[in-house]
């Protein structure tokens, strides 16, 4: 899928710009003043338009590109890096882990968000040890999934949700082996 099919993220991406002091003026500690960047990583077609149509329909977020292979991922990679990875684990061609661990060594790497139907505690500890900001269930509702990319997007400390805030979309209204909550495995 490509931007071009998504008539609702018409905006171009901005560049990041760098803040040379550190230190946060009033302006910046609030809401980001222009789109939210993604890209979606999911083989699995209905899926990946669900949540295209999902990011595509809200105005505060670009989606770059929503895309079904490691290698796909890695080509638009290759020319623009977004603000937040939404990334399935079980690709055909690697394991989305791969993936977080290369955009762990980029200069400004994304934040990633594992969406997947794997909620065993195997797999969530295995994604966030290797970089993961969250780990969310493919059954979450929209809105659910439409908070995490904006909380992953927010600069740290500007109303940034936090592992325990984000517990509730890993496995709401389950039991999964034992745990239930982010925080019970960190």
């Amino acid at each position: 899928m490509s931007v071009a099919e998504f008539p609702a993220t018409g905006a171009t991406a901005l560049a990041a710009g760098s803040i040379d002091t550190g230190i946060l003026t009033e302006p910046e500690m609030g809401a980001r003043t222009g789109p939210c960047t993604l890209l979606i990583v999911e083989d699995e077609g209905r899926t990946r338009t669900r949540l295209a149509a999902v990011i595509a329909a809200q105005p505060q977020h670009l989606l770059l590109d929503a895309v079904a292979t490691l290698a796909e991922a890695r080509a638009v990679l290759a020319q623009s890096v977004p603000q937040v990875l939404l990334l399935d684990l079980g690709l055909p061609d690697d394991s989305g882990i791969e993936l977080i661990v290369e955009t762990r060594r980029l200069a400004a790497p994304p934040e990633v968000l594992v969406i997947s139907v794997m909620g065993d505690e195997s797999s969530v500890l295995n994604a966030i040890q290797a970089g993961a900001g969250g780990y969310l269930l493919k059954d979450l509702d929209d809105l659910a999934i439409v908070a995490a990319a904006r909380s992953a997007a927010e600069p740290a400390g500007a109303g940034q949700l936090g592992v325990a805030d984000l517990a509730g979309w890993i496995a709401p209204q389950r039991h999964l082996g034992g745990w239930s909550r982010m925080h019970d495995l960190i």
